[in-house]
């Protein structure tokens, strides 16, 4: 598979999501988790970049993240805390998190928690996107297991400074 059929592949995720994000999510969780999956295991490499999954429920935010990630990171997303356990529970190679706070099944935090238990994940850096500036949340975060927050709405530069700063601390090389 070459870049072009990344980036159709992204494409249909993204206009599913934009479509009817709610039924996809509920619909399709454990299929798309699947084809994820499937997706990843196809590709021999990201073409030299790291690879991050969103998670969100609000389909304007995934497509904000996924625009401004897209040209140096192999994105993936998931709508809710549900689908993207699924999601990492299986072999899609990630190396950053971007999690929202607040979402309908299962908040940020509880995903953040059960993330950290999985096999191969407890290292892999989470980035909590969110409106707040409550201290408690931060707190909350951190107890988790989150390594930053970001501040909605995203500032691009700010943005890939902390995901640059995590990604070296991980081990990683940085965007290509």
């Amino acid at each position: 598979l070459g870049p072009d059929d990344v980036t159709t592949y992204r494409s249909i995720r993204l206009e599913a999501l934009r479509t009817d994000p709610m039924a996809f999510c509920s619909t399709h969780e454990r299929e798309a988790a699947f084809d994820d999956a499937t997706f990843a295991g196809r590709l021999t490499d990201y073409q030299g970049r790291p690879g991050a999954i969103v998670v969100d429920d609000a389909p304007d935010a995934i497509h904000l993240i996924d625009g401004l990630l897209s040209p140096h990171y192999h994105v993936h997303v998931a709508c809710n805390g549900t689908s993207a356990l699924g999601i990492l529970a299986g072999p899609l190679p990630v190396d950053l998190i971007l999690l929202d706070v607040l979402m309908p099944d299962l908040d940020g935090f509880e995903v953040c928690r059960r993330l950290r238990a999985l096999p191969g994940r407890s290292e892999v850096p989470v980035v909590f996107l969110t409106g707040s500036r409550d201290a408690t949340d931060e707190a909350t975060g951190f107890a988790a297991g989150a390594n930053d927050f970001v501040s909605k709405p995203v500032d691009p530069e700010r943005l890939y400074a902390t995901l640059l700063k995590w990604l070296e601390q991980a081990g990683g090389t940085g965007p290509a």
